[in-house]
């Protein structure tokens, strides 16, 4: 079925009227009453959503980060560093006071799930079903409730976007919180004076979701990571080239995870 069908007229019997009120609440930005949404003075601060009501309702704080992306997976070169990153997340929740439960049983009881309602994601076309996504996560999480007593369901996307650096003597990028200053890769003194530096770049974020055991959200934001391109210097016409190293920065890494998840995990020294 295509994912603009009209969704759930159909419906297994497992999904009922319930999979019905879930959908907007899994397909709609955060635009709830119950949530405040920050508005920053430094605006490459990504405006974070947060449902303190809902949170302060929960009692338990077993979490479990999901295996799979909110959105459309990763891109392939980016898909190295996810498993790096969320064992750092991981930490991350743990010296916050959060229980972890193994991502295993996320990635077993979801494979279970999509054996039933299929794939929710079509490489050949690039588009989500987001009606088998909805269907194979809520039976996900209703197995993660009964078999592992979970309280929270955690999803950590790395995104890639274009930035651009500034023209002024250092030239710096910023986006969602951070700032960066440009790689530089293979040989070359310096780049040269003539280099346009108007010409978009790439640089990943770390999109944060956070869903209660009933699926319904408590928190979203993003922070950013490090840039995904550097300026090949091997070349005499100066331009972008992918970095052979991505995401390797720990420091970096952390500053993106601090701020994806502020306030969920309150950032000492966050940028107000």
């Amino acid at each position: 079925m295509n994912a603009d069908e009209e969704p759930f007229d159909d419906k297994p019997t497992i999904i009922g009227e319930t999979m019905k009120k879930m959908l907007p609440l899994l397909f709609i930005p955060l635009l709830l009453a119950a949530c405040t949404s920050q508005q920053q003075a430094n605006n490459t601060i990504y405006p974070y959503q947060i449902n303190n009501e809902l949170i302060g309702q929960q009692t338990g704080k077993r979490v479990i980060i999901a295996t799979v992306n909110r959105g459309l997976p990763s891109r392939n070169y980016l898909q190295s560093s996810e498993k790096r990153i969320d064992r750092k997340i991981e930490e991350h929740l743990r010296t916050a006071g959060y229980e972890i439960v193994p991502r295993n049983n996320f990635k077993l009881a979801w494979h279970a799930s999509i054996r039933t309602y299929g794939q929710s994601y079509d490489p050949s076309s690039g588009k989500m079903n987001q009606k088998a996504f909805a269907q194979a996560l809520f039976d996900t999480a209703a197995k993660l409730r009964e078999e592992h007593n979970i309280d929270a369901i955690v999803f950590t996307d790395l995104l890639e976007q274009e930035i651009q650096y500034s023209s002024s003597m250092k030239h710096y990028a910023r986006w969602h919180g951070v700032t960066r200053k440009p790689s530089l890769q293979g040989p070359g003194a310096g780049v040269s004076a003539d280099f346009d530096w108007s010409k978009m770049s790439k640089a990943a974020s770390l999109w944060v979701n956070i869903y209660n055991a009933d699926l319904k959200p408590l928190f979203s934001s993003i922070g950013g990571l490090d840039t995904t391109q550097a300026i090949d210097m091997k070349t005499s016409k100066t331009r972008y080239t992918r970095r052979k190293q991505i995401l390797s920065s720990d420091s970096f890494v952390q500053e993106g995870i601090n701020l994806a998840f502020h306030p969920f995990v309150a950032m000492e020294g966050y940028p107000e």
